[in-house]
């Protein structure tokens, strides 16, 4: 008789490199800088910010939009962004303005994904309340889409290593993160505001989950033990099981007659 037990397994779980009160820190303090670039604010133009040196590799730019114009026309390209028409925001404003960040090589500073590889920049696109333009420390605006999504075409998009498949990942305003496929190799689609870029995963650093199995063999007679159908099991098994997976082997074999105890071989398997 064989029995397999399962005594455990870890889950991976993904959390963002930096504290979400970091992000939120680096939004207000880019939307601070992207309200300055209105020097002689437009309706409907995009002016490019400039950020302070410390942050030299970001890009943010600002454009204001009455909200009505906003939902019936959508924006036909804001940078990497196509917004369609129907975009509501909550609570509703007369003018509100997009503040869009790329935040280049400080990406992975604010937004990491542990064993994942970023193949583009992160992007952003966060909602404010456009009736004051010195205003300062603003709480973002909830927008939603209520029809297309909006798409993110990204530029400049690394290949992803041979055999692997890159994924868009989107973090909402609280820290949460989603996956979703890319379409035509470098746009993504979201369904409200946040930061986005494209991943591939990095098997190479990926921490694996540790499964416990422990295989009893019972026999009545010592001489009937066989340790050749035991390891084949075991190897059948191991095949089975995703590659993240190591395996914390146990065979215990327990001999009811002519040898009354039981002995514990532990095994771990070369990946």
């Amino acid at each position: 008789m064989i029995v397999i037990i399962l005594l455990c397994m870890a889950q991976i779980t993904f959390v963002s490199g930096s504290s979400i009160s970091e992000a939120k820190a680096l939004d207000a303090l880019l939307q601070d800088y992207a309200f300055r670039a209105f020097v002689n604010p437009k309706t409907g133009v995009i002016f490019d910010g400039v950020v302070p040196s410390h942050l030299n590799g970001i890009k943010i730019a600002a454009l204001r939009l009455k909200s009505g114009s906003l939902w019936r026309r959508g924006y036909e390209m804001y940078k990497e962004f196509e917004i369609p028409m129907g975009l509501v925001e909550t609570p509703s404003v007369e003018r509100l303005v997009l503040v869009y960040q790329n935040l280049g090589n400080w990406s992975t500073n604010f937004y990491e994904l542990p064993n994942f590889t970023c193949l583009a920049p992160v992007l952003g696109l966060i909602a404010y309340d456009g009736s004051n333009l010195s205003a300062t420390n603003l709480a973002a605006l909830d927008i939603r889409v209520s029809g297309h999504p909006i798409l993110v075409k990204f530029k400049d998009v690394k290949s992803a290593p041979e055999g692997s498949v890159a994924k868009c990942v989107w973090f909402d305003l609280e820290g949460s993160s989603d996956f979703s496929n890319v379409v035509n190799g470098n746009t993504c689609s979201i369904s409200q505001q946040g930061h986005l870029s494209i991943v591939v995963h990095d098997f190479s650093t990926a921490p694996k989950r540790l499964i416990t199995v422990k295989l009893i063999v019972s026999t009545t007679r010592a001489s009937h033990v066989s340790m050749l159908k035991p390891i084949q099991s075991f190897v059948s098994l191991k095949s089975q099981l995703p590659w993240e997976v190591l395996v914390d082997w146990k065979l215990e074999l327990q001999i009811e007659q002519f040898i009354p105890f039981a002995s514990t071989l532990t095994k771990q398997p070369a990946f």
